[in-house]
């Protein structure tokens, strides 16, 4: 699994730069991309695994729309 995981995230992480590098970006964007992208990689394993753990695969899409409603909440919150 760390194999599968580390692969892939290598592949994503070497395209993101090559995009920011061609986009000339400014630093700071390079640095919060990479950030983000470091910070939201384990906790994407996280959720996976624990969906992976779970008895049955019916509760995904009750997952998916809390998820999504909690987002969509922060980000009215944030503009008003």
């Amino acid at each position: 699994m760390f194999g599968a995981v580390a692969s892939h995230k290598f592949v994503i992480s070497f395209c993101m730069g090559m995009e920011l590098v061609a986009a000339h970006t400014k630093f700071w964007t390079h640095l919060g991309s990479i950030l983000v992208f470091a910070v939201f990689s384990p906790i994407g394993i996280l959720a996976g695994s624990e969906l992976a753990n779970r008895e049955t695969i019916e509760s995904l899409p009750v997952i998916v729309i809390e998820v999504n409603f909690h987002v969509r909440l922060r980000l009215r919150l944030q503009t008003r």
